[in-house]
């Protein structure tokens, strides 16, 4: 007899308190710096700079207010179902995943994130958050089709955050570099991350539709890079 989970209110918890502990710090430390330095690039006053942070700061904290919104209204709909001989996975606004059991190839567990079953093929295919309801019973109901292999955690949220203050660091540094020697040998790989990040993305079925539309975006500013970089390889020459 089929078994259907939902996520727990722990799960929702969890979701504003990461969503503002990674966000904050990015509001609070990155927009003002790349404010500055934009502001000193194109020699503006420390008031023009001061207004720019202060409009940039409301309009992120507005659409991070709406987008949290949506999140938790999409994964009220979240429904994981485990059958005989397969798991499927159907949310609103997100494409639906069928595994069978003859597809998995290992489950993996992390403390604090939960289980990833991933298919022969080597592809992540669906995360299970530790924060389902019932979470011990639809363990040992996968576990009757592979072992559960217990994997490191998530990286801790301070070296992700000093993670992203690096990159936007990077990318900052990048716009504001002369030398052709520097911008394609920093352009490089800022490209490749950006990139990587967006296929990453894509891939996920943990990710809506509407947001990996809106995801494409992302091509602007690889392009900027890729432009500047075949600009600076003529330049070299």
């Amino acid at each position: 007899m089929p078994r259907t989970f939902q996520l727990s209110e722990e799960y929702f918890k969890r979701l504003k308190t990461l969503t503002l502990t990674y966000t904050v710090p990015l509001l609070l430390l990155g927009v003002p710096a790349i404010s500055y330095f934009e502001g000193r690039a194109r020699s503006q006053s420390q008031t023009s700079t001061f207004v720019s942070w202060l409009l940039s700061s409301a309009i992120i904290a507005f659409s991070l207010y709406v987008a949290l919104r949506r999140q938790v209204k999409l994964w009220r709909t979240f429904q994981l179902t485990v059958d005989e001989d397969s798991v499927s996975r159907t949310q609103e606004a997100h494409a639906p995943v069928v595994i069978r059991a003859s597809e998995i190839q290992q489950i993996r567990e992390a403390p604090r994130r939960g289980l990833t079953v991933v298919t022969q093929h080597g592809g992540v295919a669906l995360s299970i958050p530790e924060t389902l309801a019932d979470y011990s019973e639809c363990r040992a109901l996968l576990a009757r089709w592979a072992p559960i292999q217990t994997v490191r955690g998530p990286l801790n949220r301070v070296l992700l955050l000093a993670t992203a203050f690096v990159f936007m660091g990077a990318y900052v540094l990048f716009n504001r570099m002369r030398d052709p020697s520097a911008i394609v040998l920093l352009g490089v790989p800022l490209a490749g991350l950006f990139i990587f990040s967006h296929v990453r993305l894509m891939r996920s079925p943990d990710v809506d539709q509407r947001t990996k539309r809106f995801a494409w975006l992302a091509a602007v500013p690889v392009l900027q890079i890729a432009g500047r970089i075949i600009t600076a390889i003529q330049a070299g020459r």
